[in-house]
């Protein structure tokens, strides 16, 4: 119906340096910071955001393209 509510699921996310570090929505294994797109185009893998000393987290994202969710 139109006026479901998108599906969020749990989501692993980088934190590093007070920035949050998303997974891209159609990429894999590829995250983004805010302004990916307009700002900037950096994009950086998860095994390069964890040697950069980035933490792990979990919020609560809209499903990604092709329905993988949460499993980066």
């Amino acid at each position: 119906m139109y006026y479901d509510r998108a599906e969020k699921v749990s989501t692993i996310v980088y934190q590093l340096n007070d920035i949050t570090y998303l997974p891209h929505y159609k990429k894999v294994n590829c995250f983004v910071r805010p302004g990916y797109g307009r700002q900037h185009f950096e994009e950086m893998s998860a095994a390069q955001l964890i040697f950069a000393g980035a933490k792990t987290s979990t919020e609560y994202l809209f499903t990604r393209v092709g329905g993988e969710h949460g499993s980066i």
